[in-house]
């Protein structure tokens, strides 16, 4: 009986050690690769495609933190630093077209960068945090479906050895009973 006990429980680990490994060896970790700040200042683009851009890009962003809130991947705590980054891009776009209204290009381009930057610095961090509570979600689900069979298999085998512990304490007690008899008999 101790036999079975110890490979049982050397089983156990060996496929609680595989999910673990499993999990971690199909979810790694992505870099992502921001755009140079200096490309953006001297690219020949016009004033207007590069706010234009930038406005998209902070949809973009606006629309994975909405996805990512909706969803309730996240919760609010983790998403303000990043809505105060979209808040300080926009505020910088808002800039760069006063400035381009005011006829002051290389102020506005200026501008334009440092918004443009700062929101595709947002993006990548909103599409990193997006994935990594992806992936705690799906190894919390991995390790939940991984222990079932485990307690599925535990709890058969206590069922089964209370049966049998039951059934063998049942016999001695009316084996006792049969036995006080038989000598009060004699």
């Amino acid at each position: 009986m101790k036999n079975k006990e110890v490979i049982t429980s050397f089983i156990i680990i060996l496929f609680l050690g595989f999910i673990f490994a499993q999990s971690y060896a199909i979810f790694g970790d992505s870099s992502y690769r921001t755009d140079n700040f200096a490309n953006c200042l001297q690219d020949s683009t016009t004033i207007d495609a590069k706010i234009n851009y930038t406005e998209n890009e902070i949809i973009t962003v606006l629309r994975t933190l909405n996805k990512m809130y909706q969803e309730k991947v996240i919760d609010e705590s983790s998403i303000a630093p990043l809505v105060n980054k979209l808040n300080r891009s926009i505020t910088l776009l808002n800039k760069a077209k006063r400035e381009v209204f005011e006829g002051n290009v290389t102020n506005a381009n200026l501008y334009v960068c440092l918004a443009l930057n700062l929101t595709q610095e947002t993006n990548q961090e909103a599409v990193l945090l997006y994935q990594s509570s992806m992936q705690n979600a799906l190894r919390q689900k991995i390790i939940i479906w991984g222990m079932a069979p485990i307690a599925s298999f535990i709890t058969t085998l206590l069922a089964v050895g209370g049966y049998k512990w039951y059934i063998g304490h049942e016999r001695r007690k009316i084996l006792k009973t049969i036995i006080s008899r038989k000598r009060g008999e004699e």
